[in-house]
C-alpha cells in the first residue's frame, strides 16, 4: 500500500522537484479537494468523482444495552471511480468452470 510520502517521492522524481515541494503540492491539492467537495461535486476526468452525501437521521440500538437510540444525520464523501481507472479482473479457472457448469444446468432444465 502506498502512502502520501511514496506519492510525494514519485511526483518529485517525475517532475524533477524536491520531495518537500511535492508534499506541499499534494497537501494543497487534497485540502482544496476537501473544501470543494463540501459544496459541490468534484470530477477529475480519467480518475473519478467526489461528492458529499448526507444520510438521514435514523433509529438504532446500543449494541451493549439494547437501548433504542437515534443515530444523527451526517455528511460523508463518496468516491466513484472512472471507468478508465477500473480494470476488469481476469476470470479465474474456478470461475470459468462454475460459469460453464451453470450454463450446462440451465440448458438441461430447458429441454
Amino acid at each position: 500500500m502506498a502512502s502520501k510520502s511514496d506519492l510525494a517521492k514519485a511526483v518529485a522524481q517525475a517532475e524533477g522537484i524536491s520531495i518537500k515541494n511535492a508534499t506541499s503540492i499534494i497537501d494543497t491539492t487534497l485540502k482544496t479537494l476537501a473544501e470543494l467537495t463540501k459544496t459541490e461535486k468534484v470530477t477529475l476526468i480519467g480518475f473519478g468523482s467526489f461528492q458529499a452525501k448526507t444520510s438521514k437521521e435514523r433509529p438504532g440500538r446500543n449494541p451493549r444495552t439494547g437501548e433504542a437510540i437515534t443515530i444523527p444525520a451526517r455528511t460523508s464523501v463518496h468516491f466513484k471511480s472512472s471507468s478508465k481507472l477500473v480494470t476488469k479482473q481476469p476470470v479465474t479457472t474456478r470461475q470459468a468452470k462454475q460459469t460453464t457448469k451453470n450454463s450446462k444446468n440451465k440448458s438441461r432444465k430447458t429441454k
